[in-house]
């Protein structure tokens, strides 16, 4: 039994007839090529326009209910937040097929009146279901939680047609005018993004565009996120809300914010799947996951995405109660592809940032390391490991000590990736030389006192200056 009794309106019958009308007519028709070539001399000249007239005459009639039924659908082709009509497609599909994740849904909002996410796991379901029901619970809850921004922007847009104009209006000026004193609160450098995302939300349900300041605010943002090494990672909740504001711009304006920090994002999830530390990895908080699925709903064609999403598919890590329930339902896509992550190079190194992220293996008990300008976090790991080689696939982090360093080189890679050589335990920035093609080469170690030595560098890596004084004593 579900919460919301489960109709099947007359329109999804009409809609047979309609397709009919668009498969089966007109030239640039496959369908319609094939039936016509292979059965031209079966059908009269006279029977072929009756029958074409008769297909027309059926998706005509079926206009008047699809359109009588579905309200939603005369006022905007689809809900302007997060949800794409692809995306909407996908889950009146899961609905019909009565899936896991659309069941637990409806046993959550069956069962958890008092939810924290009560207004936004109504608004979904009447997105899918157009049950008048949940959409004026959705709005009964609004009214009583003025605080909760984001659902109510979310409830404005997805059961918009529920809300006579004046109210709906009055309802989002008054939650826009809280969100933005919100927003205009925080600390200047603040990388705080739930609030923001509130602000983004409510403008599009306002007005159907992102804020003027949009760009302005997501370029001081991203400066911010690079000096500090990506600090969302630490926490899912706010990798989740840039997520949603990377998708709600790109849904209402068609335009990427990722475009002027792509490589940062091509490698995104899979320094999230790395940032994990081994016991999330095997049993993840729900807002771990959501922000899981919302990066890999970002572009789902990286190659980063698919190893997050192999991840992030396994069945025990699906979200089957709680309030996690509404964002596995919005999010986890099975028919994305996914890459199985244990062929994941278990490490990630980005020189800006200064962060270092590797584990020895994926087993729960690997040892694993997050380096960053704070320090060294560990776990799992034997004592002293930070005085000798530490090796995480084809990663090799050799401690540094005195004034140079010999570096071993690498084995032949084959045709796999080559070895990777990052020197630790350098004063930050610290100046160094090194060989390359027989030319001296100068280079500063990042902030965390991290050196990645190059491919084609020769053995020995010093500190500047230090590389003169070797050669004198020699």
């Amino acid at each position: 039994m579900t919460y919301f009794a489960k109709t099947v309106p007359l329109r999804f019958a009409n809609l047979r007839f309609a397709n009919l009308r668009f498969a089966n007519s007109g030239n640039g028709s496959e369908r319609s090529h094939g039936l016509w070539q292979g059965r031209r001399h079966a059908v009269s000249r006279r029977v072929a326009p009756r029958l074409r007239a008769y297909a027309l005459l059926a998706a005509s009639l079926s206009l008047t209910p699809l359109g009588a039924q579905n309200t939603l659908a005369t006022q905007k082709a689809a809900p302007r937040l997060l949800l794409s009509a692809s995306h909407l497609r996908r889950l009146e599909r899961d609905r019909e097929r009565q899936t896991e994740r659309w069941i637990n849904l409806n046993q959550r909002v069956a069962a958890a009146a008092d939810s924290p996410e009560r207004g936004f796991e109504l608004a979904l379901v009447y997105a899918v279901t157009h049950e008048e029901a949940a959409a004026e619970e959705a709005i009964r809850w609004a009214a009583n939680h003025p605080l909760e921004y984001r659902q109510i922007a979310l409830i404005a847009d997805w059961c918009g047609d529920r809300l006579p104009a004046a109210e709906r209006a009055t309802i989002l000026d008054a939650a826009w005018g809280g969100a933005t004193n919100a927003q205009a609160g925080l600390p200047e450098r603040s990388l705080e993004l739930g609030h923001y995302r509130d602000v983004v939300f409510l403008n599009i349900a306002r007005n159907g565009v992102p804020p003027p300041d949009l760009q302005s605010w997501w370029d001081r943002t991203m400066t911010r996120a690079k000096d500090r090494g990506w600090a969302w990672l630490y926490k899912p909740e706010e990798l989740y809300a840039m997520a949603e504001i990377i998708i709600a711009v790109r849904e209402s304006t068609r335009t990427d914010l990722r475009s002027n920090s792509s490589r940062q994002f091509e490698t995104l999830p899979t320094l999230f799947l790395l940032s994990l530390h081994p016991a999330q990895v095997e049993a993840p908080s729900w807002q771990m996951r959501a922000a899981a699925l919302a990066l890999v709903e970002v572009d789902p064609n990286l190659t980063s995405s698919q190893f997050l999403q192999a991840w992030a598919m396994e069945d025990a890590r699906v979200i089957r109660s709680g309030p996690g329930v509404a964002y596995e339902y919005l999010w986890a896509n099975p028919y994305l592809p996914g890459v199985s992550y244990y062929n994941l190079d278990p490490w990630s190194y980005d020189p800006d940032a200064g962060v270092l992220y590797a584990r020895s293996a994926w087993d729960k008990d690997s040892c694993w390391i997050r380096w960053d300008a704070t320090g060294v976090a560990e776990e799992n790991c034997p004592a002293g490991w930070r005085e000798h080689p530490f090796e995480a696939g084809h990663l090799t982090v050799i401690p540094f000590a005195g004034g140079c360093l010999d570096v071993p080189r690498a084995p032949e890679a084959g045709n796999g990736p080559a070895r990777t050589v990052i020197l630790s335990g350098l004063p930050p920035r610290a100046r160094l030389t090194y060989k390359m093609d027989n030319k001296t080469i100068s280079y500063n170690a990042d902030g965390s006192g991290l050196f990645q030595v190059p491919l084609n560098g020769e053995d020995r890596v010093c500190l500047a200056g230090a590389h003169d004084r070797s050669r004198s004593r020699h």
